[in-house]
């Protein structure tokens, strides 16, 4: 029987959005989102399909700045949302019924045999201020080629 591999002895570190577990000290880390910050969550990838809840953000009052906080905390714990990818622009704005936070994100697009694209995209969290429901919309601004293909 393999043996296991070994378990740090630390306590979790723990703050207001998740607990964190240190599995193998120094090389792999476990986190885990508080159910009193945000709950339900499937992904902040730029594939989502609009309309589709993504999440449920628990925080009360629902305000721009804890929005921002929140949207900001979501696209870093995503690697997918990452690669390749930098965000320009980002800020929330308040709505009587949401607060929509708003991220423009420029990509570098590259991949052997295919011309190198960079693009432009407008993404845009809305969260419910009555339901805390986080939903999300993206628009392509503009699309480059560049290379010799």
């Amino acid at each position: 029987m393999p043996a296991e591999p070994p378990v740090s002895d630390a306590p979790p570190r723990v703050t207001e959005r998740y607990y964190e577990f240190d599995d193998v000290p120094g090389v792999h880390r476990l986190r885990v989102h508080r159910s009193s910050y945000v709950t339900d969550v499937l992904m902040m990838s730029p594939q989502v399909q609009p309309g589709r809840a993504l999440a449920t953000f628990q925080v009360r009052p629902v305000d721009a700045t804890n929005v921002r906080s929140f949207i900001a905390y979501l696209w870093t714990q995503h690697e997918d949302t990452l690669e390749g990818q930098k965000v320009l622009s980002s800020f929330a704005t308040d709505a009587p019924t949401e607060v929509v936070h708003s991220m423009y994100v420029l990509r570098l697009v590259t991949g052997p045999q295919m011309r190198d694209r960079i693009e432009l995209k407008l993404l845009q969290y809305h969260v419910s201020k009555t339901t805390g429901v986080v939903t999300a919309s993206i628009s392509s601004i503009r699309d480059i080629r560049v290379g010799l293909f």
